[in-house]
């Protein structure tokens, strides 16, 4: 006589622990996932806001870092050379600098955003400014500031905050100078 071999339908059922461990491991990718999506959504830095931390190689191989800029303001500059409303803003830009940078007080930093150093350095040839200006290698700077277009431009005191921000384009020198020289009192 041969045995029969019963099917049985049950479903080997997994202990509650594993259940509840699987369930909080989901959450917590879940969690890293809507906290990554809100940093990067997240609005640009704010008036109030410190200094990100950041290091600038120039086109002319100079290196800057926010973390040597003590007791200067501070106007950091995106912008691209496929940007016209960046061409538009540079003789402003450039008039502003000009009025400051015997000074040794306040610094200019042009960050070029998404480009490549041949069309970069091409629009400074044909756009000269005397500030130093380099790429934004690998995107760290821009991330840091949460760029989101070009032109953007922030101005920090000499704390390292920031008491001044504008996407899009300067309109005149004077709108610079307006803020920048309240910054120096004192001197």
């Amino acid at each position: 006589m041969a045995i029969e071999k019963r099917e049985t339908s049950e479903h080997k059922r997994q202990p509650v622990w594993f259940i509840v461990f699987c369930f909080m491991v989901l959450a917590g990718f879940v969690g890293l996932i809507a906290a990554g999506y809100l940093r990067i959504t997240s609005g640009t830095i704010t008036n109030g806001s410190k200094c990100p931390e950041f290091q600038l190689t120039t086109f002319d191989r100079k290196t800057y870092k926010t973390t040597d800029i003590s007791d200067s303001v501070v106007v950091v500059n995106f912008w691209a050379s496929w940007c016209q409303a960046c061409k538009e803003e540079t003789t402003e830009l450039e008039e502003a600098w000009q009025k400051y940078r015997d000074g040794g007080k306040v610094l200019f930093l042009g960050v070029d955003f998404m480009d490549t150093e041949t069309q970069a350095l091409q629009y400074l040839s044909t756009n000269p400014v005397s500030y130093p200006n380099g790429p934004d290698a690998g995107g760290r700077i821009s991330a840091a500031f949460r760029v989101r277009g070009v032109p953007e431009t922030y101005i920090f005191d000499r704390d390292g905050v920031l008491v001044y921000s504008l996407k899009g384009p300067i309109s005149s020198s004077d709108n610079i100078t307006q803020i920048i020289d309240p910054l120096l009192i004192g001197e």
